[in-house]
């Protein structure tokens, strides 16, 4: 018994430097857990007391079960030392995989939860199950749908195991079929060395059993993420701005309206009612009258800029300008924010480099208190929407970045 906990333990310990590095498991090793324990369940059960001095049928019984279950120990310890382990990167996309314990939860408070939602979120999900349910010649599911939508559908259908894999791949605003193959190759754990787009999709094709390539402009099932319901989009925004909607009539008369014009999308909502936080009424009208003067269409883009125009320091704005250069929901890394304001030269009264990474946090920070930064997957990184990213490039195509 306990050179076969020893084996269990080493085994597990194995397992679990393999998960956090995302590499491969063989894949009897799970079966041979399950089978051990129940050995060592049986094990546990053998009385060595009661079964008298005088009772032979019993204690010769006992003895042939304990002879068998040490046979069956001495098998598993054996089979545990034949089974190799390569010891390979795991393909990213695989469903039972599981990523690093460095992974922080995405948009998982419940201020990000709307009962609006939970319809488009089911209707996603019916889309899979019957895919599912129905497989058809190509077992390919593509959805487009909000990013809160893709996190709760992701992680729905990894727990009900619905898919063998699950490719992850930004569109983003300009379609580049060349970054979509490769995204798809390596979620797949394969390369691909060809340069054509014509070439890349054919060894697709053969890599993975004769599937469609997805086309960018396929007729993919879409489903429509609409906004708030109105009371639900109030009742967000004075749950930010910490302001009773009783307190003062004229503050709720104005707020109601900025929410109105805001078309009650939660990004617009949640930026301008973080913006107008513990601000006076003056500020409000003049919030309001900024976006009365635009069309609805506009108005997000308004609020982003209101928002940005409220940040503190100009170290906030250029840290923030930074993040413009990174790709669509792309993974920031706060390390090399730090880099380039070094390089840049744009923090003040910084001496050494971890000055100057306490002082990139603390904007960061900030940002991501006024809700122009978000929390991503990996610690150490966050993300900008991309509504906010193209507020950005189109003040530094502007030329708007005097801080640099």
């Amino acid at each position: 018994m306990k050179q076969l906990d020893g084996t269990i333990l080493d085994v597990k310990k194995h397992m679990e430097r393999n998960n956090i590095s995302n590499l491969e498991i063989p894949s009897r090793i799970p079966g041979w857990l399950e089978e051990v324990e129940k050995t060592k369940e049986k094990a546990q059960n053998i009385s060595s007391t009661r079964n008298g001095c005088f009772n032979l049928k019993m204690r010769q019984q006992v003895g042939r079960n304990a002879f068998k279950i040490t046979e069956e120990m001495e098998s598993f310890i054996d089979e545990n030392n034949k089974i190799t382990w390569s010891d390979a990167q795991r393909c990213l996309g695989k469903v039972n995989s599981k990523i690093a314990s460095s992974f922080a939860p995405l948009d998982g408070d419940a201020q990000n939860h709307f009962k609006s939602r939970e319809r488009t979120f089911k209707d996603v999900l019916g889309f899979l199950q019957q895919d599912h349910q129905e497989p058809s010649d190509s077992p390919m599911w593509n959805g487009r749908c909000g990013e809160n939508h893709y996190v709760q559908v992701e992680k729905t259908a990894k727990d009900k195991k619905m898919f063998d894999y699950v490719v992850k791949v930004v569109i983003g605003q300009q379609i580049n079929m060349f970054s979509i193959q490769q995204a798809v190759a390596e979620y797949m754990g394969q390369s691909l060395t060809e340069t054509s787009q014509t070439a890349r999709i054919d060894r697709l094709r053969i890599t993975f059993g004769n599937l469609p390539e997805v086309e960018a402009n396929s007729d993919s099932t879409l489903v429509r993420v609409d906004v708030m319901v109105e009371l639900e989009a109030h009742n967000f925004f004075w749950q930010i701005t910490g302001v009773s909607k009783q307190h003062d009539m004229e503050l709720n008369q104005i707020g109601s309206e900025i929410v109105r014009r805001c078309v009650f999308l939660p990004l617009a909502i949640k930026l301008i009612a973080k913006t107008l936080q513990f601000h006076e009424v003056f500020a409000w009208r003049d919030t309001f009258q900024r976006l009365k003067k635009k069309n609805l269409d506009e108005n997000v883009q308004e609020v982003i800029k209101i928002s940005y125009n409220y940040i503190k320091t100009e170290e906030e704005k250029v840290i923030f300008l930074l993040c413009g250069l990174f790709p669509d929901n792309f993974n920031i890394p706060i390390q090399e924010l730090t880099r380039y304001a070094w390089g840049l030269r744009v923090l003040s009264e910084v001496s050494t480099l971890g000055e100057a990474r306490d002082k990139t946090k603390t904007c960061v920070q900030n940002l991501k208190n006024a809700n122009l930064l978000m929390d991503r997957d990996y610690i150490g990184c966050v993300k900008m929407h991309d509504l906010v990213l193209a507020f950005v490039l189109s003040r530094v195509s502007k030329g708007d970045h005097e801080p640099w």
